[in-house]
């Protein structure tokens, strides 16, 4: 009689067959929860004697595992939140709950922390429950005037197809239990679970690639230490010692030039670089992108700067930073997970090549930290199409004349789920066109009822795509969870009291711009558009748009919009699509080092009295954001674009009686509720300048006319006006600023 398999020696034969092979195993988990967790039980003390993680959410560990009565499953318990603050961390048995949510970003995060010889064990729900299954991670793919019961289920179908063709996976459910196909063993067999063995005794590294990593560091440091003007490009797939590489080779250098060389580490995210730093063998601070561009003073150009995970920054930032250093290191992860996309490999290589560059590529191919054709990474790849080869660069003649044979059409998530191609092929754009393209834009493309893909083909093949979000009308929501009607959420988002998930574009001009009437606009938001390389300025993009905004006008939008880092190419690129710029944002993307823009274009009559509006007030918004906000180093293309009626407010005042009662209203909104001061600050420089009578000292005090002043009018630097009026920092000046306001409306009489 053949034995039943139980889940403890499945799970013993997963971590011997992932031991003997060097690589990483799934265990797949599926059933009805508490009895996943029952199994989970039998491995509590296995997993408590390594270095263990599990992510589970807290609503999970409340009701399940009683955190009070310390009943953890694993050494380390997360939330899911969590997962990417573990770059850096090593682990040798993860158990990952889908029962807590399903985020792939997530997923992705951690299984890059799962070393060889180690063990993924993967909750779900049974394959027969997957439609009902609840999955947490729903309920944030919807934004009104949509609800939960809108969302599909698109993403967990392509999973559950992921998972069943997969034949390196173990899987263990209440009807079923098997050890993958290559390692079916007979039940029969007796199972001795050994101890575990220290950390460093699992498994060996693999001394070929360690040796090829010290040899790309020597390679690497001698180029660099040979040309003072030249860049490297070192590349790599997760697991190869990359980012040991980097600090190796900063070492390295180090010692050469006896300390004498300045290094500058840089990266979008500070916790990527810790590795970095501890290979390096010295204290190596960590400065943002945007300080590396703002603070050119305090810079030493002959410097080396490091830039760790460099496709998670704009492709214009890198650009940027190559004319304030002549040696820059450029390493990134090629088909991560951490929101990268491929525009680095395309985009910046590229232009380093158009420039005639100096540089030097560098790839770590074999992994180090698991065997090739581990059954995790493969699996993983597919799950989230990182296995998808990029297209390659096509030099293309701009004056060749190209045959109009693509055509352009609305896709919808079946198709793309039920053709798995062009499901490849759409993500291969958006990673390669975007640097945060990431696993869960993946999903929310797929299931959130609010957006929209198009695409041009050409033979079958996509060649470009647009992805479009439905915002809007805000007047007209439901009542929310909170007992709010959509009038009612309107107001409170003019106010600052509440913002709901998603609607970017009616949040920026209630809330930030102070237009109340924006809440009966319905926008048709462009959030992605990509066009193979080949396929540039043939008209594709502009074709695409021309189908969307047909698309928009049939189902009733007032605004075709799109917001996205403003650079001189994108605003020249909207211009040129009759959109309209008519917002800056406040705050400098620390990875971008640039500000948002708005561009919109009307669709709709009743679009017209905001849009005009919005047009007549954008040049007051940006003269005091060059006065005030934006940083002084920035580039100036971001300023220098096309202005509309650039009269001043006094001008348009005279025009517009009713400006100084919406001036009133804005303030107020500031003053008694939780308006950004940012979006009111240009109104009351307007007010300060036009009523001289409001600096006098029977309305304010001697300290606060200063503050005015310093704020207003000298622009003192903020951590400079902290001190001088000992602040503790920016929410003790805006409690100022709302008093002094306070103060100012008490005489301000329209």
């Amino acid at each position: 009689m053949v034995l039943q398999l139980n889940f403890e020696y499945l799970y013993a034969q997963c971590e011997k067959i992932a031991l003997s092979h060097r690589h990483r195993q799934i265990l797949w988990l599926s059933g009805e929860q508490a009895w996943c967790y029952r199994q989970l039980q039998r491995l509590k003390k296995q997993l408590l004697q390594k270095n263990s993680l599990a992510v589970f959410s807290e609503s999970v560990l409340t009701k399940f595992f009683n955190p009070l009565a310390h009943a953890a499953i694993c050494q380390r318990q997360i939330l899911p939140n969590q997962c990417n603050k573990q770059l850096g961390h090593e682990y040798q048995s993860i158990v990952f709950d889908g029962y807590s949510g399903f985020n792939p970003d997530h997923l992705a995060q951690v299984c890059g922390t799962l070393t060889a010889g180690g063990v993924l064990v993967l909750i779900t729900a049974n394959l027969a429950d997957w439609q009902s299954w609840d999955d947490p991670e729903i309920d944030k793919l919807w934004v009104q005037p949509y609800t939960k019961a809108d969302v599909t289920r698109y993403f967990l179908s392509w999973l559950q197809q992921c998972l069943l063709a997969d034949t390196q996976i173990a899987v263990f459910s209440e009807n079923a239990a098997a050890l993958p196909a290559k390692y079916q063993i007979s039940v029969r067999m007796p199972v001795v679970i050994a101890k575990t063995p220290p950390a460093n005794d699992l498994v060996t590294v693999n001394p070929l690639a360690i040796s090829r990593q010290k040899s790309l560091v020597e390679d690497c440091c001698a180029y660099l230490l040979g040309n003072s003007s030249a860049h490297l490009v070192l590349t790599a797939q997760r697991g190869r010692g990359k980012s040991a590489a980097l600090g190796l080779l900063i070492k390295e250098i180090s010692a050469k030039t006896n300390s004498a060389k300045s290094f500058y580490l840089t990266s979008s995210d500070a916790l990527a670089v810790r590795q970095v730093q501890q290979f390096c063998g010295f204290d190596l601070a960590y400065v943002t992108p945007d300080q590396l561009l703002t603070n050119s003073k305090k810079i030493d150009r002959s410097g080396l700067l490091i830039i760790d995970e460099a496709a998670s920054i704009s492709v214009e930032v890198l650009v940027a930073l190559t004319d304030r250093f002549c040696q820059i290191v450029f390493c990134t992860t090629t088909q991560g997970y951490e929101g990268t996309g491929q525009g680095f490999s395309l985009r910046f290589l590229a232009y380093l090549q158009e420039q005639q560059s100096a540089y030097k590529h560098c790839c770590l191919q074999q992994p180090i930290r698991w065997a090739e054709h581990d059954p995790l990474e493969s699996w993983l790849d597919k799950l989230t199409l990182a296995y998808s080869e990029l297209i390659p660069i096509a030099v293309v003649d701009p004056l060749a004349p190209v045959a109009k044979d693509w055509t352009i059409h609305k896709i919808s998530s079946k198709q793309l789920i039920d053709n798995p191609v062009k499901l490849q092929q759409l993500m291969v754009l958006l990673s390669q066109a975007h640097y945060r393209t990431s696993a869960s834009d993946f999903r929310i493309i797929l299931d959130s009822p609010n957006m929209h893909v198009w695409v041009a083909a050409v033979n079958q093949k996509i060649v470009a795509v647009c992805v479009v979000a439905e915002e809007g009308a805000v007047a007209h929501f439901s009542e929310d969870s909170q007992g709010m009607s959509g009038a009612e959420l309107a107001l409170a988002m003019y106010r600052g009291q509440r913002r709901p998930r998603g609607n970017l574009v009616p949040q920026i001009l209630i809330a930030q711009e102070g237009y109340l009437a924006a809440q009966s606009i319905k926008v048709a938001r462009v959030v992605r558009i990509a066009t193979q390389s080949s396929y540039r300025r043939k008209g594709i993009a502009q074709q695409l748009i021309k189908s969307i905004q047909n698309w928009a006008v049939e189902h009733d939008h007032d605004f075709l919009a799109a917001s996205f880092a403003s650079n001189d190419q994108l605003l020249k690129f909207w211009q040129q699509q009759d959109f309209s710029l008519v917002r800056f944002g406040n705050q400098l993307d620390k990875i971008t080092a640039s500000y948002s823009a708005l561009v919109l274009k009307p669709l709709s009559k009743k679009s017209n009295p905001l849009y005009q509006e919005l047009r007549a007030s954008f040049h007051f918004r940006l003269s005091f954001q060059r006065h005030r906000i934006f940083n002084r180093e920035m580039a100036l293309y971001q300023y220098q674009c096309k202005t509309y009626n650039a009269m001043s407010q006094e001008e348009y005042l005279s025009i517009n009686p009713g400006y100084l009662h919406w001036c009133r209203e804005q303030l107020d909104s500031f003053a008694h509720f939780h308006r950004p001061f940012e979006s009111v600050g240009y109104i009351l420089l307007f007010i300060l300048r036009r009523s001289p009578e409001y600096w006098d000292e029977s309305v304010l005090s001697s300290t606060s006319r200063a503050l005015l002043q310093d704020y207003f009018i000298n622009t003192k630097p903020l951590e400079s006006i902290y001190a001088e009026y000992k602040l503790s920092g920016y929410k003790s000046l805006i409690k100022i600023m709302r008093n002094i306001i306070k103060e100012i409306l008490l005489q301000f009489h329209v």
